[in-house]
């Protein structure tokens, strides 16, 4: 909770719509949430195998979380640098990683 509010406090200082600001909010939730189920999902091994290209098949929580936490930044500075991209990066962002979440709840 307190990153989602560390989010709207750098989002408002910045030029983005109350628009882009609700889109960031989202792709930060559904970042988490895709974080959060991997790492749920990997405690049973043999249910769950990595498609990542970056971490292993089978990563530990803290591969997991430092992974996601990183792309969810990069994400967002591109998103700040590419005002016309902002829309479609995160809101594909939150689709993307909405549906991980959603897989990754079915293999728990």
């Amino acid at each position: 909770m307190k990153y989602i509010l560390i989010m709207i406090i750098f989002l408002s200082g910045c030029a983005w719509s109350k628009v882009d600001i609700g889109w960031g909010i989202a792709s930060t939730v559904a970042t988490a949430g895709d974080a959060y189920s991997t790492t749920q999902a990997l405690k049973n091994p043999d249910n769950y195998e990595g498609y990542s290209l970056i971490m292993s098949k089978h990563p530990s929580n803290s591969e997991v979380y430092l992974f996601m936490g990183i792309s969810q930044i990069a994400t967002l500075i591109v998103a700040h640098l590419v005002p016309s991209w902002r829309p479609w990066l995160l809101g594909g962002k939150t689709v993307i990683n909405t549906g991980c979440w959603i897989n990754n709840e079915r293999l728990e």
